[in-house]
């Protein structure tokens, strides 16, 4: 429950270093005497008789990168006025990274090249802000038809797991085309990684309040309550957020195993469908923040506060359960097909 995991405040003194002020360390000043430095390193690297040693130049040359840097990063930091990284950023970097990792790796073991997936992991990386971001926009389209502006402010949030798994998955099916590639069995090597993803994902979604649950019902004692945002208003709610990490990593293991003992390709991606959309399905009915939006509610479990279907994301849910049951159907008769060929 920590938004930020680091925060420094620029000090006031360093405005009268690197701010508009007429002091020694005026940035104007500073930047003519790195420029001056940079003049005189490149004069000694280039001159064909000089006769100062290689080393010599070359410390002349980063002492001017240095000081161009260092007061143009002086600069920044005083109109900044101040640095927070924030947990949800911080805990997206790290699934990003870990999933690749896993799906290079498993790319090596399979025989697939790891350059190519390298490179499909981050157009998938892309896509699946994109998507997130329109899905996202698309729920809330009213608010942005008032205020056509905020489409463009992602520091604000404003992501939708489905909108970038879907993002996602229509660039990765463009890519693996092109290059002619086997797109399930490219699918065996990325799904694990995104659900590998998703347990860190919801951490950061934990830190930052948001996706946050329903009022908790009295004596719960896994009730959490939130000390600032829309979710502390809520006084002790179900942690939704984790609810579905250690549903994910479940789910990642459970996919480790079945493609540890397939009998045809795309075995993870059915296996996800399935499984994901049905956990999914099951924790928005204890989700209370009701910014996803709803396709019509209704409170069909009178215990529970607040209608609990249908929201936006059940309904993906029940499209991708049905897709993954009809792709389950069709994957095994084609492998059954094959086998008795």
């Amino acid at each position: 429950m920590h938004p930020v995991i680091f925060y420094w405040k620029v000090p006031v003194t360093w405005a009268g270093f690197f701010g508009p002020g007429t002091g020694i360390f005026n940035s104007w000043k500073i930047l003519a005497v790195a420029a001056a430095l940079c003049f005189a390193a490149w004069i000694w690297a280039t001159s064909p008789d000089h006769k100062t040693p290689q080393k010599l130049w070359t410390w002349l040359s980063g002492a001017g990168v240095l000081a161009l840097g260092l007061p143009l990063l002086g600069v920044a930091l005083v109109r900044m006025g101040e640095i927070k990284i924030h947990t949800y950023g911080v805990m997206l970097s790290i699934a990003f990274i870990t999933g690749i990792i896993l799906a290079v790796q498993e790319a090596k073991r399979v025989g697939e090249d790891p350059e190519r997936i390298l490179d499909l992991t981050f157009w998938i990386l892309v896509s699946s802000i994109v998507g997130a971001r329109v899905l996202f926009i698309l729920t809330m389209y009213q608010d942005y038809l008032a205020n056509p502006k905020k489409l463009f402010q992602v520091w604000e949030g404003g992501l939708v797991f489905y909108g970038g798994f879907l993002g996602a998955a229509a660039l990765s099916w463009w890519f693996i085309r092109k290059h002619k590639m086997n797109f399930f069995k490219v699918a065996d090597i990325l799904v694990p990684s995104v659900v590998l993803g998703q347990v860190f994902g919801r951490m950061g979604c934990f830190a930052a309040g948001c996706c946050f649950g329903k009022t908790a019902p009295p004596g719960m004692s896994w009730a959490v309550k939130f000390p600032i945002g829309d979710a502390a208003r809520h006084g002790l709610i179900h942690p939704t957020q984790l609810y579905e990490s250690f549903s994910n990593l479940f789910i990642f293991f459970l996919l480790l195993w079945l493609r540890s003992r397939k009998k045809f390709h795309g075995v993870t991606l059915v296996g996800y469908l399935l499984a994901y959309s049905t956990m999914r399905f099951i924790i928005e009915i204890f989700r209370g923040d009701k910014i996803r939006g709803f396709l019509f509610e209704w409170d069909f479990i009178k215990s529970i506060p607040d209608p609990e279907i249908l929201s936006t994301s059940q309904t993906v849910s029940v499209a991708l359960f049905l897709m993954g049951v009809g792709l389950w159907v069709w994957l095994r008769g084609r492998a059954n097909q094959v086998q008795a060929a």
